[in-house]
């Protein structure tokens, strides 16, 4: 015999008298493994994922489900331009008018030593970033990198040498335009002392070390630099450059900041 069960309550779906509108609710910290595709090279990864929506003052709650289900059917095979889309995806199966949706994973580059040719593996931070209200839709890629950096103070006045640190460069760009994480890590590598491997041979660490040497450089240079290099590129409506030296000879690091007036630093997730 089959067993008459009642229907379930949906209760978020009610209404509320206390007239207060949610600016942004949903979810957040969704790990899942992923394959993100930049330009032909795909690179499998694992993803933290966040989505969210407005809610209207008289609705009690949003569907968070609805959010989950989304996330686990979209977040297998992604590359930029079809991120892009997930809000408009969102939103549809929400009917909500507004929705963000971002992701934070490591990107590993096949890298080859500038002498030996020796190959390795770079691994740099990524965070995408989708927003979607009323039709406008705002993107904004985020690539840390790392780097090093040689003081030019310390080579000025040392009769041996100068002191150098590994640095990250944090660049977050907001474009129309289809984003490539590798155009942003290169970008970030030629604005520094020097750029980074993980495998190097005796030939090609005396090369890098060179390398740095002969182009010194304090955080307000790197960040400077790469402002002037990002202000010549078509397609880039806002920046937010962000570096940090790990200080060899302080126990503290070093920074500088430089973004534009409309950066939207407000969309971007918490760390």
């Amino acid at each position: 015999m089959p067993t008459h069960t009642p229907p379930v309550q949906d209760i978020q779906s009610g209404g509320d008298t206390r007239a207060v509108a949610i600016n942004r609710v949903g979810i957040s910290r969704v790990r899942l493994p992923m394959l993100y595709r930049d330009d032909s090279i795909a690179c499998p990864t694992v993803g933290v994922w966040n989505a969210d929506t407005s809610l209207p003052g008289h609705v009690r709650g949003t569907h968070m489900s609805r959010l989950a289900r989304a996330l686990n059917d979209s977040a297998h095979e992604i590359d930029y331009q079809n991120f892009c889309q997930l809000p408009a995806n969102l939103m549809q199966r929400l009917d909500a008018n507004e929705c963000t949706v971002s992701v934070r994973f490591h990107y590993f580059i096949e890298k080859t030593a500038p002498i030996s040719t020796e190959k390795g593996y770079l691994d740099v931070e990524v965070v995408l970033v989708a927003h979607k209200k009323n039709g406008v839709q705002r993107q904004i890629m985020q690539v840390i990198t790392p780097v090093t950096s040689l003081c030019p103070c310390s080579k000025a006045i040392s009769k041996y040498g100068a002191h150098n640190q590994r640095s990250h460069v944090t660049l977050s760009v907001e474009s129309d335009d289809v984003l490539r994480i590798r155009d942003l890590v290169a970008l970030a590598e030629n604005g520094a002392s020097a750029e980074l491997y993980s495998v190097l041979k005796r030939a090609d660490e005396r090369h890098v070390t060179e390398r740095a040497y002969d182009d010194p450089k304090f955080v307000e240079d790197i960040v400077r630099d790469l402002a002037v290099q990002l202000r010549g590129l078509n397609g880039i409506r806002n920046y937010r450059i962000e570096t940090e030296n790990f200080e060899s000879i302080h126990n503290h690091s070093a920074y500088a900041i430089v973004e534009s007036d409309d950066f939207p630093q407000h969309l971007l997730p918490l760390a």
